[in-house]
């Protein structure tokens, strides 16, 4: 879609295709020569028709980026900017104003294919007539303007007596229809502003009183002067008559609003006195006193108005091409209110409208740029300032790309990172990446120096990854560590072993939750021993040993394998002599057998035994007793004494 206004002419065609590059995969490179035919270019987009005042645009082109492409005009008044590159990129291109009358067409060539230009033909203007004569009665004028077809216009009045009745705008050829007020006192002249063009009304006086018949040749008459002027709210005023003794005279007025007071007939030297009445209309008004065959002009002011004068202008900012172009900025006032239009620059240059009163326009004319730098002037316009740009010359840049890395790496929870780009400006370059966990967030296309984001996924598996980046047709390559493998979990079985006295070997079954999870197996105390390997990976079977127990006392060790205990119980020597106190629970039997525990250990009675502090028929649950005897295979104690405490 093509858009251009009077004011800015700026066209933006989207252009898709696959044109051929080459790759390097250096820090710095730069444009090559295209590929085979793979790399072949397709336009799409509708072709941009341009104002006749010229206008500059952008073609955006969508392409492999291993391909090259160049673009270069058919045409000396079309320039593109750059001339080549690789992958997307924009080419911009502008478009001199056109200096004649009739529509051209050019074409910008991309590789193989064209994108026409069309470019409409320049606004000139032509008035028949170009002035006219009007009576002093006034009336109606027609005028006709003649114009290629589309070319707006307007025509603005620069005088209150000349109204433009009907085409006070338009576009293309128009009528312009002008009405004359009735001039009530001298010659005047008033110009009209169609389409920029002066078109001069000029207007007769109003008629005259006869003046009375000479007097006789041998008189002769002056007068102290030949004009006066009044206020606009009235007054009178004198004018002296020189005659000799024996000339006769008279004075008479050639309107009712100029009146003689004194003096309408006289002999020899006299004065002739007059008053004005108030003038109701803003126009100054003139008459004539006939005074001894001379004439006196009497002039009075217009009643003085003072309009409320606001101004606007159609645009405070132009952009116009390098190469210069003619604009028109309309202005708008109330009747009566004058203006000026003035420039800062010298190579902007106010051509018509330099000065008005009302509404109207200016046209202002930019000279052609030679700098590559873009420059600013400003035109003062009814004290409304309207800045103006232009643009620099367009150069092609030689475009050489830096990147400030190369390679880049991201932990496996993933990250993000920025990558700067170095390009003279004017430089166009892209951004893309080879893998979806590895996306381009900011940056994915730029114009000279310029940052690239980037963001990687977290990574789940536990080997490392490889993406890359490309930018500006150069490769970053982005590392990602692998995941952490899961935290290693361990179980065992049996989780406990219970030992005779005379000791014990065996074996524990160690299960992993990964074969990769490694594990260490010790034992506490010296008693026990880990037998078999004491560290390993996965799975795994540990073996151990418990050394004889020869005292009656039993005992508890650990043996731990990854981050499981596995609890060790061993009873004590058979035989061999225990003291052990507590309550009695578990009571069972008969005397002299009886059964119960005290100390979380086994007791048996026999007849054998001495109960002290009481009778074996007065043991009950709940004494308190100490308990002499021998240990058992079982781990029970044969008693001699119970005494109770």
């Amino acid at each position: 879609m093509v858009s251009l206004s009077r004011t800015t002419a700026l066209v933006v065609v989207m252009l898709s295709g696959l044109l051929p590059a080459a790759c390097n995969s250096s820090s710095t490179s730069n444009a090559v020569a295209p590929t085979p035919a793979r790399c072949a270019v397709t336009l799409s987009g509708t072709p941009p028709l341009v104002e006749s005042v010229g206008g500059a645009g952008t073609v955006s082109l969508a392409i492999n980026r291993e391909c090259a492409w160049s673009a270069k005009p058919e045409v000396d008044w079309i320039a593109v900017s750059p001339a080549s590159g690789q992958g997307d990129a924009q080419v911009s291109f502008s478009v001199a104003s056109n200096p004649q009358p009739v529509e051209r067409k050019g074409a910008i060539v991309i590789n193989e294919q064209r994108l026409e230009v069309t470019q409409r033909a320049a606004c000139v203007f032509t008035l028949t007539p170009t002035e006219a004569t009007m009576a002093a009665g006034g009336g109606r004028l027609p005028v006709t303007l003649t114009t290629a077809a589309g070319c707006g216009w307007h025509a603005v009045s620069q005088v209150p007596w000349i109204t433009v009745s009907s085409g006070a705008s338009g576009a293309g050829p128009g009528t312009i229809t002008l009405d004359v007020s009735a001039n009530p006192a001298a010659a005047r002249t008033g110009d009209v502003l169609i389409a920029g063009v002066r078109f001069v009304v000029s207007q007769g006086a109003v008629d005259a009183p006869e003046p009375p018949p000479p007097p006789p040749s041998s008189c002769q008459f002056s007068l102290s002067a030949s004009s006066g002027s009044i206020p606009s709210s009235g007054g009178t005023g004198s004018v002296d008559v020189s005659a000799r003794a024996d000339c006769a005279w008279t004075a008479t007025s050639s309107t009712s609003w100029l009146v003689i007071i004194a003096g309408e007939s006289g002999t020899g030297s006299g004065e002739v006195r007059f008053s004005a009445s108030a003038n109701p209309g803003s126009a100054p008004r003139t008459a004539i006193l006939a005074i001894a065959g001379l004439a006196y002009t009497v002039t009075q002011a217009g009643t003085a108005t003072t309009p409320s004068c606001t101004y606007s202008v159609s645009s405070t900012a132009e952009s116009v091409p390098a190469d210069g172009v003619t604009r028109i900025i309309t202005i708008t006032a109330p009747s009566g209110c004058s203006w000026t239009a003035t420039s800062s620059a010298s190579w902007l240059v106010v051509t018509a409208g330099v000065s008005g009163t009302g509404p109207g326009d200016v046209q202002f004319s930019a000279s052609a740029n030679a700098g590559a730098t873009e420059r600013t002037a400003t035109l003062t316009i009814a004290g409304i300032a309207v800045t103006v740009t232009q643009a620099g010359a367009v150069t092609t840049p030689s475009c050489t790309y830096t990147l400030s890395s190369t390679a880049e790496s991201v932990p496996a929870a993933g990250g993000s990172g920025t990558i700067t780009v170095t390009a003279p400006s004017g430089c166009t370059w892209a951004a893309v990446s080879s893998a979806s966990w590895l996306t381009v967030t900011s940056g994915a296309n730029g114009d000279g120096n310029g940052t690239v984001g980037y963001s990687a996924a977290a990574h789940t598996d536990a080997s490392p990854r490889e993406a890359s980046l490309t930018i500006a047709n150069q490769t970053v390559t982005v590392n990602q560590a692998a995941a952490a493998p899961p935290p290693c979990t361990f179980s065992v079985a049996p989780s406990t072993v219970d030992a005779p006295a005379s000791g014990q070997s065996g074996t524990i079954a160690l299960t992993a939750s990964s074969p990769t999870c490694p594990w260490t197996a010790s034992a506490s105390p010296s008693w026990i021993t880990v037998t078999g390997a004491t560290s390993g990976n996965g799975d795994a079977t540990v073996a151990f040993s418990i050394a004889e127990n020869t005292s009656a006392t039993p005992r508890t060790g650990t043996i731990t394998i990854g981050d499981q205990e596995v609890a060790v119980s061993q009873a004590g020597a058979a035989g061999a002599p225990t003291t052990v106190s507590g309550v009695i629970s578990s009571l069972q039997g008969q005397c002299p057998t009886l059964t119960f525990v005290v100390a979380n250990r086994t007791v048996r009675t026999t007849s054998s035994t001495d109960f002290k502090g009481g009778s074996c028929a007065t043991r009950a649950d709940g004494d308190d007793v100490t308990v002499e005897g021998e240990v058992q295979s079982d781990d029970s104690i044969a008693a001699t004494v119970v005494r109770k405490t």
